[in-house]
């Protein structure tokens, strides 16, 4: 098989396994055009840090060619897993990074809104009977003229501990806002609320 009939069959996986991740996640909430415009954030975050490179100090001379290889490789792997998608996802999503796309809030304006995410998390939490949220602190940037934030959350279902580290934000309330919404998406994501 070819290097460009491989390239032609990952670049639709992908394509196919992002819209699966983004329709699973908040099938209820989102419209097609939100889910469409999600996709295509992931393709073009994906498309960014290719052209940027692992690291800041390496700069990609031919991105095109790298994003090439990694769509045929996902085409390799595709047809190497007898066409599951799960699998594929498994192996991909954190290549693909799509966890730090920003989902709309209630498929509204199409908003990245997560504030308020802390309430819902604690009313979620009290609701099923469930160990109220824990925050910790994962770490603090201290830049020329602010910092930055970044908290964890836990929370204690029956027997097991569900944990989601939060992005990077510029007060504390953010950073644990943003926790409680990833902690949120993902318990969405495991069927679990």
């Amino acid at each position: 098989m070819s290097y460009e009939r491989l390239k032609f069959f990952g670049d639709a996986a992908l394509g196919l396994a992002v819209a699966s991740h983004f329709f699973r996640l908040e099938q209820q909430k989102l419209t097609p055009g939100q889910l469409t415009d999600l996709r295509k954030d992931s393709v073009k975050k994906y498309e960014e840090e290719v052209k940027q490179g692992d690291d800041q100090n390496i700069t990609v001379t031919y991105p095109g060619i790298l994003a090439d290889i990694v769509e045929s490789l996902a085409g390799a792997v595709y047809l190497d897993v007898n066409f599951n998608l799960t699998k594929l996802w498994m192996i991909f999503k954190d290549i693909l990074e799509v966890d730090k796309i920003m989902l709309p809030k209630d498929g509204g304006d199409g908003s990245s809104e997560i504030t308020g995410a802390q309430n819902e998390l604690y009313g979620l939490c009290g609701k099923r009977k469930w160990e109220n949220p824990v925050y910790s602190e994962v770490k603090v940037n201290r830049l020329k003229h602010e910092k930055k934030y970044v908290y964890s959350v836990e929370i204690g279902i029956a027997d097991r501990v569900f944990s989601e580290e939060g992005d990077e934000k510029s007060s504390v309330k953010d950073a644990k806002n943003s926790a409680a919404y990833l902690m949120i998406r993902s318990l969405r994501y495991k069927n679990l609320i």
